[in-house]
């Protein structure tokens, strides 16, 4: 053999090594890829199948009652006056009785403060005005002070979403009802 042969032999099973290399290299990444993707589409799986269960077992009426346990009615901390916190635990019963409108008119009578905010955003939503609940939820957000800003947290806003959804997702339902029973 020749040197030149010998050389070119080397380079071969050098190339071939090199090549090698990067074929490994190569599925390595392919295989991370792979499972970086599966991971992705399971964990998107799960969060859509936790979000339709939250959508099916959720309760307006239930988070509204949720929430107005939240509040904060205490009759000697209240600033304004007896009157006034008597009226809040009255709406508060309301609403727990699920009577929104009748709370809507004990609250319309009361003047302004943080908790006719908090309870006019919660009437609303219970009347399915979602418009009104979020101009106060709007404005609770914003004032940082409020008493119930806090109370405005990742878990109340997904929620609150997710009912503002379904409420959406139930009109349209009923809409294609009646299409459907018309013709």
């Amino acid at each position: 053999m020749e040197i030149n042969e010998v050389i070119n032999r080397v380079k071969i099973e050098r190339n071939k090594e090199v090549v090698e290399k990067v074929k490994r290299q190569l599925h390595r990444e392919n295989n991370t890829k792979q499972l970086l993707s599966f991971s992705l589409k399971s964990l998107s799986i799960v969060i859509l199948l936790a979000c339709f269960h939250l959508a099916n077992s959720l309760q307006v009426h239930q988070f509204i009652t949720e929430e107005v346990n939240k509040a904060y009615i205490n009759m000697r901390s209240n600033e304004k006056s007896r009157l006034i916190t008597y009226s809040l635990e009255s709406v508060a019963l309301e609403l727990k009785q699920g009577n929104y409108s009748g709370a809507r008119e004990i609250l319309n009578e009361l003047p302004h403060s943080h908790h006719k905010d908090w309870f006019i955003s919660l009437t609303s939503l219970g009347l399915k005005d979602f418009e009104t609940s979020e101009q106060y939820l709007t404005k609770i957000n914003a004032q940082d002070d409020h008493l119930y800003h806090s109370k405005l947290d990742y878990k109340f806003c997904m929620k609150y979403h997710i009912i503002q959804v379904r409420n959406f997702y139930d009109q349209e339902g009923e809409q294609y009802s009646r299409n459907i029973s018309q013709k």
